[in-house]
């Protein structure tokens, strides 16, 4: 295995600038001006001629064998030959006719190759950086890796940046660091023996490049009405036989760097390797280990390589960044990391819900009521809170619990109901306070996704564990908008695999529950284990027992995320099926999904002229309107500046009651007499200045304009403007 002592590196040719532009005018006939760049292992120069960069030198260090330097040249040539949509450096041949050649340099032969120079931004410099085109990076490293890796008679290798042997070198070189990096590293370090290990048997190997990091990739820009795409990977120096997944972990763990959710740019650039190479399961589960192992090594290696070159500013700069993404990933609970990746690489995101939910159908002929009165006989009201469709009619803002709760309750008495029920997979549009944007998640994006079933009723009412089980925790999350008071129990079922373990979450109880319930407690199916709470006690929310299934805890203790962000939301589905399972509320609790929009697109094609035309590149979904705020079908606030609604915002109280009375009396065009039209005219020109005393009603701010014209052009008889 290749070390991290400082040979390598001193194994480099004694080249200066000049002495490379002479070996490129000698060997390949091509005058230029010599530039050297920053390289691990080698001497590396690029050839600058009248027109611009023209090529790249490498010059070899004395340690690399020559059959792998022509096994660079052979991966590009293959490259070359395949039509993947990356491309590669190409191989520019000696005056004669060889693609690598021995160079004299101070007395000693040196082996040298000459490459093509790939135009384009660096991958790290491009901002601002689009999902679309982290996703294009996992295409272009999949596509790469699978040319790659037919060329089966490779010579092996043994290189410090292989993944299979980072472990090794690790712990080999672990002293060279110290304080907080060198605990983030033995985490990581247990983690690879935790998580890989046991797997690394099924992981398929092959030839990869191994080295997508952003300063390799190349990207265009684009213009500003073209979005960057990548064009181009270079260099292939630390290309080796190792784990296929190995490539695509290098891509995220380097991409991460800056990213204030790193995990999501990881599943954007796997969503795209997957598209060409969907991972196996072991792949999926060991990806998220496999980033921070690379990022451990980085660290490794840049503190051995520091001690050796003090001077060497561009190993401290790469360092910083690998720690403070380590660090980053170290605070994201290691499961949700790895079903996000799972989600991405096209799997079912955590698996252990498939067998709970089977569980909970068999179980739930057998369990007992959650509330009394039972919500499976009782008279139940199925309330709408969702941003498209919600029955609170837009006249005012469910985040006002107290107003909420008597729209709420009077429903219920109107309806004859004893329950109201608020239904799972509801997209709803309040969560937009900063108590709903959670460490990891994209910071533009709220939690608005509800993961479990909402049971309104009085407070005081009785909440009771459907199940047998134990309560694991009794806690007061007694910030406004949390969940008060919570209880949460842990269940065991059977099934033909052995025992199934999950977990039951109960929020917005009252104190009594704190007192009464405790930790390791024992219950029976349809034992009472807490009571309703009401405002502000129980998170200051209308009373109504929050009900959810959680089948991994991830680390959380004493809560739960009871809503999650539309991004993420198929692995919050997975973490929290639908508490119907058990409950089985006759009436559908599960809210219905919009159509995509790629539907309404292709609908929106066929049904609308093509002069109404769409904006924004991904088109906006939007379903609500409140204040200065556009929501869309995600319940996602957008700052309306484009509508005419300025003066007044959406859904403002006073003109949707206006606006209802009228359209409950009337509602006609200018061609009737009526005086409410006189009477606003006069309203409306008591207020402008003389001789402005006539109007002319429209629809419009376009239609205003053109009658503006019209008009002009007729008392001027003139046709500019």
């Amino acid at each position: 295995m290749e070390t991290l002592d400082p040979g390598v590196a001193a194994s480099r040719p004694p080249l200066d600038e000049a002495g490379a532009a002479e070996i490129v005018r000698a060997v390949w006939g091509i005058d230029g001006l010599a530039r050297e760049l920053s390289s691990e292992r080698d001497r590396v120069f690029r050839i600058d001629d009248a027109e611009g960069p023209r090529a790249i030198l490498k010059v070899a260090n004395g340690r690399e064998p020559e059959a792998l330097l022509a096994l660079q040249n052979e991966m590009l040539s293959r490259l070359a030959a395949a039509d993947i949509g990356v491309s590669t450096p190409k191989p520019i041949p000696t005056t004669t006719g060889t693609q690598l050649a021995t160079v004299d340099i101070a007395g000693s032969p040196w082996r040298a190759r000459l490459l093509g120079y790939l135009s384009g931004e660096a991958f790290d410099e491009v901002r601002p950086r689009s999902p679309r085109l982290e996703r294009a990076l996992g295409r272009a490293v999949a596509a790469v890796d699978e040319v790659l890796r037919t060329i089966s008679d490779a010579p092996s290798r043994a290189i410090v940046w292989d993944p299979r042997g980072a472990a090794d070198q690790i712990g080999r070189h672990l002293e060279a660091v110290s304080g907080d990096e060198r605990v983030l590293i033995e985490r990581v370090l247990e983690a690879r023996k935790r998580v890989i290990s046991p797997v690394e048997g099924e992981l398929p190997v092959g030839l990869i490049h191994n080295d997508a990091h952003g300063d390799n990739v190349r990207v265009d820009p684009g213009s500003p009405q073209a979005e960057a795409r990548i064009t181009g990977l270079v260099d292939f120096g630390d290309a080796c036989h190792t784990w296929l997944i190995g490539g695509l972990a290098t891509a995220c763990a380097y991409a991460g760097f800056g990213r204030r959710d790193p995990v999501e740019t990881f599943a954007n650039i796997a969503r795209g390797y997957a598209a060409v190479r969907p991972p196996g399961e072991p792949e999926a589960d060991v990806l998220f280990t496999l980033i921070r192992l690379r990022l451990a090594l980085s660290l490794t290696v840049s503190a051995v390589r520091t001690s050796h070159e003090p001077d060497n500013a561009y190993l401290r700069t790469s360092a910083r960044d690998a720690r403070d993404l380590l660090r980053s990933l170290d605070s994201i609970p290691e499961n949700l990391a790895r079903y996000r990746l799972r989600s991405a690489c096209g799997l079912d995101p955590v698996p252990a819900s498939v067998r709970v939910e089977k569980a909970l159908e068999a179980a739930a002929e057998s369990a007992g009521p959650v509330l009394e009165p039972d919500p499976r006989t009782a008279p139940a009201w199925m309330i709408d809170l969702s941003v498209a469709t919600g029955d609170d009619g837009g006249t005012f803002d469910p985040a006002d619990h107290a107003r909420f709760g008597r729209f709420v309750f009077d429903r219920m008495r109107d309806e004859g109901a004893d329950v109201g029920i608020g239904r799972y997979d509801e997209v709803r549009w309040w969560y937009t306070t900063d108590e709903f944007v959670a460490p990891g998640n994209r910071v533009d994006e709220w939690r608005t996704v509800h993961l479990g079933i909402d049971l309104f009723a009085p407070p005081g009412t009785p909440v009771s564990a459907p199940l047998p089980g134990r309560v694991v925790s009794v806690a007061n999350n007694g910030d406004r908008l949390d969940y008060g008071p919570t209880v949460i129990v842990e269940h065991t079922l059977e099934d033909d695999r052995g025992p199934v373990r999950f977990r039951t979450l109960y929020g917005h109880l009252c104190e009594r529950t704190l007192a009464d319930t405790r930790v390791g407690q024992e219950v029976a199916a349809g034992e009472v284990i807490a009571w309703l709470g009401a405002p502000p006690v129980n998170g200051d929310w209308a009373p109504h027992l929050h009900f959810q299934i959680i089948v991994d805890p991830l680390d959380y203790e004493g809560t739960f995320p009871g809503v999650a962000a539309p991004a993420q939301r198929d692995v919050w589905l997975g973490l929290s099926p639908d508490p119907n399972l058990l409950l089985r509320i006759p009436d559908e609790t599960r809210a219905s999904r919009p159509r995509s929009i790629e539907e309404l697109e292709t609908d929106r094609a066929r049904r609308l002229g093509p002069s109404l035309s769409l904006s924004y590149r991904r088109p906006l979904h939007i379903v609500r309107g409140r204040g200065a705020r556009l929501f869309d079908v995600d319940g996602q606030p957008y700052l309306d500046c484009v509508n005419n609604v300025s003066h007044v915002g959406h859904a403002h109280p006073r003109i949707t009651e206006v606006a209802r009375r009228q359209l409950g009396r009337l509602n006609t065009n200018t061609r009737y007499l009526h005086e409410t039209i006189l009477e606003y005219t006069e309203a409306l020109t008591s207020r402008l200045p003389d001789p402005l005393s006539v109007c002319f009603f429209v629809c419009s701010g376009t239609e205003a304009n053109e009658l503006a014209l019209r008009m002009a052009r007729t008392h001027t008889r003139k046709t500019g403007a």
